[in-house]
Formats: structure tokens, C-alpha cells, sequence
């Protein structure tokens, strides 16, 4: 794979041909995961907003949807990682299973 960092004038110069890859791109590629987690303490939609703050305050993380007992999760594994969401829905005050390994 190579990198193309200058000249890019748009998604035309950076085809899947054409083996060059944009920084931005490799980003949404290949460090983007997601994962669902139970979530329990969650009653009313202020705990679901309290969940969708919490999250929204780890850099590289995102709420993609959270409900009364879940929440599903979008992160960029090279800001973040899926432990530090769940620490952070924890320290807002919610239960989250512990993580294996």
C-alpha cells in the first residue's frame, strides 16, 4: 500500500485502483470498530443522555445508538479503545460488564 498525502484534490485522486490511500481514509478503513455493550442502572432518557455525553467525551469515540440497557459504540482504535468507553460509561455512574483478556 502506499500513502498519498499532498496533491489530493478530491475522491477522484485517491481511487481504490489506483493503490494510493488518503490519511483521512485509512482512519475510516482501518481504525474505525464498533461494538454494542450492555449497560445496567439505565431507567429514564436522562440516563440515556448521561450515557451518550459520557461517551461523547472519549476522544475518538461516538454513540452510534444507546437505548434504556445498551449502547453501540463507533471508536478509532488508534485514539481509543472499547476499555476506555466502558470506563467512561462506568464513571458516569452506570454498571458494564468487565472485558475479557
Amino acid at each position: 500500500m502506499r500513502w498519498r498525502t499532498q496533491g489530493l484534490g478530491g475522491p477522484e485522486d485517491v481511487r481504490p485502483d489506483s493503490g494510493y490511500f488518503s490519511a483521512a481514509e485509512s482512519v475510516l478503513q482501518f481504525g474505525m470498530k464498533t461494538f454494542t455493550t450492555a449497560i445496567s442502572g439505565m431507567t429514564c432518557n436522562g440516563c440515556v443522555k448521561a450515557v451518550q455525553k459520557a461517551i461523547g467525551s472519549v476522544s475518538g469515540a461516538t454513540a452510534d445508538d444507546v437505548t434504556i440497557g445498551s449502547a453501540t459504540v463507533s471508536f478509532d482504535e488508534w485514539l481509543t479503545s472499547e476499555a476506555a468507553v466502558t470506563a467512561a460509561i462506568r464513571k458516569a455512574g452506570f454498571l458494564t460488564p468487565e472485558l475479557a483478556g
